[in-house]
C-alpha cells in the first residue's frame, strides 16, 4: 500500500504571525538557528506600549506604597510629634483656665515694682535738673536735661509694659483666648488618636482596591506589550524566515513572519486514499522513498491515524493519479534522523496489513 506523504517537524511546522499590525523593528533569528520556547523571534515597533507599561509599573508601585503606609499606621517619630503638640496644647489650656503659678505672679508684680521705684527717681532727677536749668547760675547743661527727660521717658514706657505683663499673669484669661487653647486641646488630642488607632477600614478598603485597579491596567498595559513580541512556542530552529525588519505584518499579512520546527525528530504527514483505509493501523511500520535519494529508505512507524475523511492535497507528478479522491491522514514517525528538509514530498509505503 502506497501514499503521498511531506515532510515536517515533530510537533508539525509553526507558522508565526503578530496578532496585531505594526511594522516589523527587528528579527532576532536567520534561518536555521537554535529557538528555545519563550525566545523572542521578532518584534514590532512598540515604544509606545513600553512606556505604558512602565507607567503603569510605576503606578502599581505607588498604590502597593500607599496601601502599606496606611497597613503599616504612623511612624513612631509621628506618634511622638503627636503626643508633644497634644501635651503642649493641654498644659496652654490649663494655664489659661488656672492662671499663672504663684512665683510667676510674684515675679510679675516685682517686676512691675522695680519699674515704678525707677521711674518715680528719674522723673525726680528730671525735676531737679530743671530748676537748675530756670536758674539764674544755670547749674545744669542742655544736655543733662534732654538725657535726663530720656531718661525718664524710657522708665515711664519699661513701667507700663512691666504693669501690662503683670495683669496678663495675675488677671483672668480672656474668654476668647481659652476659646482657642481649648480647640487646639481637642485637635491635638484627635490626631494623637488617630496616630495611634491607625488607618479606618474603608481607606483601607479604597488603598486595596487602587492596588487591584492598578495591577489590572499594569497587566493590560504588558498584555499590549506582549502582542509585539513574536515568541517561539517550542523548542526547535527557524525553518523559514519570510519578513525583513521595516516591512508591515500583521494578521492581514499574506505570509507569516517566520516558522519554526521540532526537526530533532522527523515526522511524515501522508495521505491514504480512501479504499486503502481498513488496511492502515496505528503502529504499522511505513518507509519512505523518494526519486531525489535513489533507493534509499527511510523506515518508520504509524504513531496516528485521522479520525476524519478530507479532501487529497498531496499530489505527484503521475497522470494516473485520482484528483478527486477522499483520504485519511496518518502521521508516521522516522526512525532515524535523515538529512531531508521540511517540507519535502515523499512516497510511503506501508508494510503489512491489518
Amino acid at each position: 500500500m502506497c501514499a503521498s506523504g511531506r515532510i515536517e517537524p515533530a510537533g508539525e511546522e509553526r507558522h508565526l504571525q503578530f496578532p496585531v499590525p505594526g511594522r516589523l523593528a527587528k528579527l532576532n533569528v536567520s534561518e536555521g538557528d537554535t529557538v528555545a520556547r519563550g525566545d523572542i523571534l521578532a518584534e514590532l515597533e512598540n515604544g509606545e506600549e513600553r512606556a505604558q507599561a512602565a507607567l503603569c509599573a510605576a503606578q502599581l508601585d505607588k498604590a502597593r506604597a500607599a496601601l502599606e503606609r496606611l497597613v503599616n499606621g504612623a511612624r513612631p517619630e509621628e506618634r511622638i510629634v503627636a503626643e508633644a503638640e497634644a501635651l503642649s496644647a493641654a498644659r496652654a489650656l490649663e494655664m489659661l483656665k488656672n492662671g499663672a503659678r504663684r512665683e510667676e505672679r510674684e515675679g510679675a508684680r516685682a517686676a512691675w515694682d522695680r519699674c515704678r521705684a525707677n521711674r518715680v527717681a528719674e522723673e525726680r532727677t528730671l525735676a531737679r535738673l530743671k530748676k537748675l536749668r530756670e536758674g539764674e547760675v544755670k547749674g545744669a547743661t542742655r544736655e543733662e536735661l534732654e538725657r535726663a527727660e530720656d531718661a525718664a521717658a524710657a522708665a515711664r514706657a519699661a513701667e507700663a509694659e512691666a504693669k501690662a505683663s503683670c495683669d496678663l499673669v495675675c488677671g483672668d484669661a480672656r474668654k476668647e483666648d481659652v476659646d482657642i487653647a481649648d480647640a487646639r486641646a481637642v485637635i491635638g488630642e484627635q490626631r494623637l488618636a488617630l496616630v495611634r488607632k491607625g488607618a479606618r477600614k474603608e481607606d483601607l478598603a479604597a488603598a486595596r482596591a487602587e492596588v487591584a485597579a492598578a495591577e489590572a491596567r499594569k497587566a493590560a498595559a504588558e498584555a499590549r506589550l506582549e502582542k509585539t513580541l513574536l515568541r517561539s512556542p517550542v523548542d526547535g530552529r527557524a525553518l523559514k524566515i519570510f519578513a525583513r525588519a521595516g516591512e508591515n505584518s500583521g494578521p492581514g499579512s499574506a505570509a507569516p513572519v517566520v516558522t519554526v520546527g521540532d526537526v530533532s525528530k522527523l515526522m511524515i504527514r501522508s495521505e491514504v486514499d480512501e479504499h486503502d483505509i481498513t488496511r492502515l493501523e496505528k503502529g504499522q511500520t511505513a518507509y519512505a522513498g523518494a526519486s531525489a535519494f535513489g533507493d534509499k529508505k527511510f523506515y518508520g512507524r504509524v504513531v496516528s491515524v485521522g479520525l476524519s475523511m478530507g479532501r487529497k492535497r498531496l499530489f505527484s507528478s503521475s497522470p494516473r493519479e485520482r484528483l478527486d479522491t477522499r483520504v485519511l491522514e496518518a502521521l508516521v514517525e522516522l526512525d532515524s534522523r535523515p538529512e531531508i528538509p521540511v517540507g519535502f514530498r515523499v512516497d510511503v509505503y506501508f508494510l503489512g496489513e491489518k
